[in-house]
């Protein structure tokens, strides 16, 4: 697909974004536990009793302003989803600790999730792209000033979509803050810890941080924002590489970043100062900026002296994707979403690619839909439930191609990330990422570099931005001329000969016409 692409390190970092789908939260088993009680009031402040919170939070899901009252340090295995009605918390000077392997820790849609302190909460989720807060569909977190809230995620520390608001203390995960849409609001009243990006804001979203920015890993970035989005950050930026990338009327710190002569930036009272540096692409029909500061002594990324450097565009063309999509149609690995008047198919190639869409894609590319369609094993996700989708499923996670996002949810319809979909095609070229495996699953990137499967080019192509259906066509065909684990000479697309999925010539004729459109 034809993608903006400006700087490596900015296509480096963007593999770590991602999107979740959300599990609907379920009453459990009460805790009899006298260590775990809390009290529930109504909104006129009736006193339900004390139980278990495990209990006292089933309630939130059938009433709304309903206040939960910790009576003692409480340790909770789950994600705490807040979907149905608004949620007061009161810690009344307790701690509440939740460590989950749901990919949510709290979890707020549509409503208010709003924290009363004195006391301390602190959200993790170790799911494999956790989010410690997930705020989206216009809900709220809030917190009175005492209170504490430190999230933690595998992935993402806080993530806040569709123009929802979010408060916490402090944050950690690969990337720090995460927000995408305007009207998104997340301030962190304390510190960022990352490992790749501090904060990374779209789309005239706002995120305030009050304490530092400490990003860890030699390539990471302290902050990445665009289209309109605003940043301010009143301590410290520290990070191993650039300290901060911004572009299409971006503001960081109240100063609109692009003005001429280059604006020096000082990020807080003791942060660290720099100074801009223009980049410039050309997508063929109109030139734009990105401004890079890095810290005075460091000299300009890549070694480059100040001023406008153009950085070719060498992304692959649509017209080539197309045609690559052409060859995949004629072996049946690939169809489109309608047909035209001439009745052939549409691709749509700049459409998004949901999970359950990519998963069918990749059943295809094993030459097993049939099977599929045919398989009655059991699903374990309770989110696919129309007849259509459930043997796909079903028999995918019965081969072991798809894990789900959490043991009890599949996030059919949100959008495929190219770490997940790579994540499908390595695994049915037979490598792992079970325990003690080929690879992890935050590693699924470089493995398909290490065997070959992508390039350089083509990794950041598919990784810069959203993964869209002409993004799967291209790592599609890269996986079917790829080599099968512990096979010297068999390609995947040789297993689908061996299958009698397709002729020999046929395949022939496949990678004849790929390796012309190269």
């Amino acid at each position: 697909m034809r993608r903006k692409k400006v700087l490596s390190l900015i296509l480096t970092l963007a593999m770590v974004f991602s999107l979740f789908t959300v599990l609907p939260m379920t009453a459990r088993a009460a805790d009899s536990e006298e260590s775990d009680t809390c009290e529930v009031f109504d909104d006129s402040n009736v006193s339900q009793g004390t139980m278990s919170f495990k209990d006292a939070w089933s309630l939130t899901m059938s009433n709304d302003n309903y206040t939960v009252k910790l009576l003692s340090d409480i340790e909770f295995g789950y994600g705490l989803y807040a979907h149905y009605n608004n949620i007061i918390l009161d810690l009344n000077g307790k701690t509440l600790t939740i460590d989950t392997t749901w990919d949510s820790a709290l979890d707020v849609q549509g409503v208010l999730l709003h924290v009363i302190g004195p006391g301390t909460l602190n959200a993790r989720s170790t799911h494999h792209y956790g989010s410690g807060a997930y705020v989206f569909d216009g809900g709220q977190l809030t917190k009175t000033p005492d209170a504490t809230i430190n999230v933690t995620g595998t992935d993402y520390g806080v993530r806040a979509f569709d123009g929802s608001k979010a408060t916490v203390t402090n944050a950690i995960g690969l990337t720090g803050v995460d927000v995408r849409d305007a009207g998104d609001e997340v301030t962190v009243e304390g510190n960022i810890t990352a490992t790749y990006i501090g904060v990374l804001a779209y789309n005239s979203a706002t995120v305030t941080v009050n304490g530092n920015v400490r990003v860890t890993d030699a390539d990471g970035c302290g902050v990445i924002a665009g289209y309109g989005a605003s940043v301010y950050v009143k301590g410290a930026i520290t990070s191993g590489g650039a300290y901060i990338v911004f572009w299409d009327n971006a503001v960081f710190a109240d100063v609109p970043v692009g003005e001429s002569p280059y604006p020096s930036i000082v990020a807080g009272p003791n942060g660290v100062s720099g100074n801009w540096y223009e980049y410039s692409y050309n997508d063929g029909s109109n030139e734009s900026f990105v401004y890079v500061l890095v810290k005075s002594s460091g000299g300009a990324p890549g070694g480059s002296q100040p001023g406008p450097v153009v950085i070719e565009d060498e992304d692959t063309p649509l017209s080539t994707i197309t045609s690559y999509a052409d060859e995949l149609y004629k072996l049946g690995l690939f169809k489109g979403t309608a047909t035209d008047e001439e009745g052939k198919p549409v691709y749509s190639l700049e459409g998004p690619l949901t999970r359950l869409q990519a998963l069918i894609l990749t059943i295809r590319l094993l030459g097993l839909e049939e099977e599929a369609l045919a398989y009655t094993g059991p699903n374990p996700f309770k989110d696919v439930t129309y007849s259509a989708n459930v043997p796909y499923v079903a028999f995918a996670y019965g081969r072991g191609i798809t894990k789900g996002v959490s043991a009890a949810a599949f996030g059919p319809d949100r959008p495929v990330t190219c770490r997940e979909f790579t994540t499908f095609l390595l695994r049915i070229l037979g490598y792992s990422d079970d325990a003690g495996g080929d690879f992890k699953y935050l590693e699924a990137l470089n493995m398909a570099l290490g065997i070959e499967m992508y390039d350089e080019d083509l990794l950041a192509d598919l990784s810069n931005g959203e993964f869209l259906r002409g993004d799967a066509v291209a790592a599609m065909v890269r996986a079917l001329l790829t080599l099968v684990k512990d096979f010297d000479e068999k390609l995947l697309i040789d297993t689908l000969v061996e299958a009698e999925v397709f002729s020999q010539e046929a395949a022939d004729a496949f990678i004849e016409a790929i390796t012309k459109l190269q």
